[in-house]
């Protein structure tokens, strides 16, 4: 029998025109991979508890009569956000889809449904891994898409609103007209997280393929030349887990302080747009282009603010980087200095 993880995935049933019409949505790669790496782990199972992949991916959870949950996760994932599902996702839905077999066949279940469920996660856990590889690694899912690339680093409010007129709607969305354009009306007085994520997704169109844009980062990475361990890299932030909790926690914090600053002089503000910078980058959200959102974000703060009538090309100095490493070491004065410095030349000294 034809097994298909993605179609189960969404909930559709294994049909012809089911498969037909998610393989028009997929990256067709992506979609046989998927497959593929299902049907090799259950290959490689051990012989006394081999399982065939239909096992798992032939439930369908609705017949039950109650809602499943996980799996609800997986098509709001693929279909309403267009993100590659976590490895967390897959799994808890894979759990969910085992517990579901085990209970309903009982004793006559194969022994894969008879294991400990702890030993059970462990096989379940190596195939969520595996399919979460296979999509990342070969497929965005159908992407919104960008037809033009957003080429300057210290992207402007208005290079953002015209690079967003070629934001595409979402491919399933059957209500949407293909040729409105995704609006992103970022105040930099209140960030949203939504927002972030979008800017994100679309300052990383020139990224490689394997780049999950506008989602946060679930693995750990560092900074450093290309190809230099851990132990070489010039910064390691923070661990995955804390990523989302610490991102809220500074938009929170700048959109409380924010209210105030119009009424502040130029140095407080000035003051409060580096930490905000630095911060964010030292949370480092983003798999990729965080650098980018960083200074995206930075420049229509001080335009929001009128301390710059031009674009900071912040990237252009060396200075940058080491006033970067010199926060990193809890010194906020050389990125101060240098935004000043800047400010001053973009608008004439008006202090």
């Amino acid at each position: 029998m034809f097994f298909d993880p993605v179609t189960w995935a969404v909930g559709y049933g294994a049909s012809r025109g089911a498969s037909v019409l998610l393989e028009k949505m997929f990256d067709t790669g992506a979609y046989s991979e998927i497959q593929a790496v299902a049907a090799k782990w259950s290959s490689d199972l051990p012989v006394e508890i081999r399982t065939p992949c239909e096992a798992l991916f032939d439930v369908d959870l609705i017949d039950i009569g109650q809602p499943a949950l996980s799996r609800n996760k997986l098509k709001q994932a693929i279909l309403d956000l267009h993100n590659v599902p976590t490895e967390d996702e897959w799994f808890d839905a894979l759990v969910e889809s085992w517990e579901f077999k085990r209970k309903r066949f009982g004793a006559d279940a194969n022994a894969f449904f008879k294991l400990e469920k702890s030993v059970a996660e462990e096989h379940l856990r190596r195939l969520a891994k595996a399919i979460f590889g296979a999509s990342a690694s070969v497929l965005k899912f159908s992407q919104p898409l960008v037809l033009k690339s957003v080429r300057d680093i210290a992207a402007t409010q208005s290079l953002i609103l015209r690079e967003m007129e070629s934001f595409r709607p979402p491919l399933n969305n059957a209500t949407a007209d293909r040729s409105e354009a995704v609006s992103l009306n970022l105040d930099v007085t209140h960030i949203e997280e939504g927002q972030l994520h979008l800017l994100n997704e679309m300052l990383c169109v020139d990224s490689p393929a394997e780049v999950i844009a506008g989602r946060y980062r679930t693995h750990k990475l560092w900074i450093g030349p290309d190809g230099c361990s851990e132990e070489g890299a010039s910064y390691v932030p923070i661990q995955p887990q804390y990523v989302e909790s610490k991102t809220k926690y500074l938009l929170q914090q700048w959109n409380h302080a924010a209210v105030d600053l119009a009424k502040l002089d130029a140095d407080h503000v000035t003051s409060a747009v580096a930490s905000f910078h630095h911060r964010f980058l030292e949370i480092h959200p983003y798999p990729d282009g965080n650098g980018r959102v960083a200074r995206a974000i930075l420049d229509l703060q001080v335009r929001n603010f009128a301390l710059a009538g031009s674009p900071l090309r912040l990237k252009s100095h060396a200075e940058y980087y080491l006033a970067l490493r010199a926060a990193d070491d809890g010194d906020l004065a050389p990125l101060i200095a240098l935004l000043t410095s800047i400010l001053k030349r973009n608008l004439g000294d008006r202090r």
